[in-house]
Order: structure tokens, then C-alpha cells, then sequence
């Protein structure tokens, strides 16, 4: 965390301090861990030391006294509401942007490490929305395409239904903007929410094979890219990442120039799906 620019403070649990100020803003109703742990956060807050408009709490499981946490989440955020602190600015709710960022700091130098990435193309990123497209092998694919795209570039993803109800990642998921699709039938509130977000002005990583595909196998890319792309005027980026990614090994990230597919009739859809792969694949760096 700090090297990617955050300053941690871990509080001191053994203040007489915090337990003053946890008396003074904990009904008495809660448990003694609950009223320090509180007590150590609203002291900190409202101590001077830091600017709240850039400042961000992280509570453990364990909520530092007690299993209880979620108890003293609950009773931290309902004093909050009354001391005048949620009006700077610093406890307003996250937005996704927020989140995006604060998990791509995470995942960069884990990524660095695991699978580092030689990525060129950066010029070709549009300023406005765009819908970016990359073959799909690997879980880390979204991540590595993220990664390559950079922090400031805010963009969701399209994953399967599924990826929802997964343990924490679900929920990370959920937080950073992704949209969720059933496979195999005609999701309508996906598209509906893929055509929002472009509409916003976002971005987008799809991935038009729909499923991870690997080694030589050839599947036919679905085209709802092309229809979100046509309806609405948007940018198609085409981007490459090979299928067979090895650990440690460097994995070449190319991003292609954005292009407007042209569609005559509705025949043309799927043709230009194929197409949009034959371009991603045309990105492939020479060995």
C-alpha cells in the first residue's frame, strides 16, 4: 500500500484517550471493544492530524477488540453522522472510480511480479467512451487488460453471471463497476447496462468469444459489441493478449487503433465479429 502511494496508520489501542472519546459518542448499549475501537477511530478523526478529504478508514475483520465488527462498523458510522465529519467530504460514499483505483494500486505490483506485462499502444486509448475488446484465455485477463489501459482510465467489464456470488471477488466486482451477463441466453439488462455506461461516456473491456478459449480452439465471437458499437457511435479498440500466458514470463499487451465498424445490413454483424478478431489477432507482436 505504501508503495503505491498510501500512508497507513495503525492506530494504538492502549489510549485512555480513545476510551474517553468512545464514552462520550457509544450508547451505552455496545460492548467495551466496540466503544474503544470507536473511540480510537473518532479521536484520530477529529484529532487535526489529517485531511479528511483525503483520508480513508480500513477495519479489520476481528474490528481490532471484538469479532463483533459489523457491530462496530454500525455504531463508527451512526457517530460519524452526528459529529459533522461525513459533511467534509472524506466518508461521502465511494464511488466506483474510487474503488477502481484503490484495487488496480492493489493488483499492480502483484501483477508486476506474477505476470509483467510489455505494453505498447497507449497513444491509441480515445478520450472518450469506447469499447475495448481482447480475447479471452485466463481469470486474469480483465486485470492485465486494466492494467495495461492505466489507473486513470476508468472502465468496466462484462463478467458472467456467476463471478457474482464468488467470495469476496464478487463483491469487489460489484464495487468496481463490473456488469454481470447470464451466458447462454439473451440478457437484456446487461446490454441495457453496457449501453448506459457508454452513454455516460465510459469505457468498456468485452471480450467477444463470451467464455475463455484456449490454445488453437476457435469459437464465433458473439456480436453484441458491434450493435452497442453501431447504435451509439462508439469506438471498437481492439486488443491483444496471447492465450498461452506463463507465470513470471512477460506477457505482451498491444492496443490497437480504435475503429468504427460499418455495417450495410443485418447480416453484417456477425461478420464483422469475426473481423473484430481477425484485427485483435493482427496485433500479435512478430517472435
Amino acid at each position: 500500500m505504501n508503495s503505491a502511494g498510501y500512508n497507513i496508520v495503525v492506530l494504538n489501542n492502549d489510549n485512555r484517550g480513545a476510551i474517553d472519546m468512545g464514552l462520550k459518542y457509544v450508547n451505552n448499549d455496545a460492548c467495551y471493544p466496540s466503544l474503544i475501537v470507536v473511540g480510537q477511530l473518532m479521536e484520530a478523526l477529529l484529532s487535526g492530524k489529517y485531511d479528511l478529504d483525503k483520508t480513508a478508514v480500513i477495519m479489520t475483520q476481528t474490528g481490532g477488540g471484538c469479532r463483533a465488527s459489523g457491530y462496530d462498523g454500525a455504531e463508527f458510522f451512526g457517530k460519524l453522522r452526528g459529529s459533522g465529519i461525513l459533511d467534509s467530504g472524506a466518508f461521502c460514499t465511494m464511488t466506483k472510480e474510487k474503488w477502481y483505483r484503490l484495487v488496480y494500486d492493489v493488483l499492480r505490483p502483484i501483477a508486476a511480479l506474477v505476470y509483467p506485462q510489455r505494453i505498447s499502444g497507449v497513444e491509441n486509448i480515445p478520450a472518450g467512451p469506447a469499447i475495448f475488446c481482447a480475447p479471452h484465455s485466463n481469470i486474469v485477463d480483465p486485470i492485465l487488460v486494466s492494467l495495461a489501459l492505466g489507473r486513470d482510465t476508468f472502465t468496466h467489464h462484462l463478467a458472467k453471471a456467476e463471478s457474482k456470488t464468488t467470495f469476496i471477488f464478487g463483491w469487489l466486482m460489484k464495487k468496481v463497476g463490473s456488469i454481470f451477463v447470464k451466458r447462454g441466453e439473451r440478457d437484456i439488462d446487461s446490454f441495457k447496462q453496457c449501453m448506459r455506461v457508454l452513454k455516460a461516456g465510459e469505457k468498456l473491456i468485452v471480450f467477444p468469444e463470451g467464455t475463455r478459449v484456449h490454445g488453437d480452439a476457435v469459437v464465433e465471437p458473439k456480436s453484441g459489441v458491434i450493435h452497442m458499437s453501431v447504435r451509439l457511435h462508439v469506438p471498437i479498440v481492439p486488443v491483444y493478449i496471447p492465450r498461452d500466458k506463463k507465470v513470471f514470463r512477460k506477457v505482451p499487451t498491444v492496443i490497437g487503433e480504435p475503429y468504427y465498424p460499418e455495417v450495410g445490413d443485418h447480416r453484417d454483424y456477425d461478420r464483422l465479429a469475426r473481423e473484430l478478431m481477425g484485427r485483435i489477432w493482427a496485433l500479435k507482436p512478430e517472435e
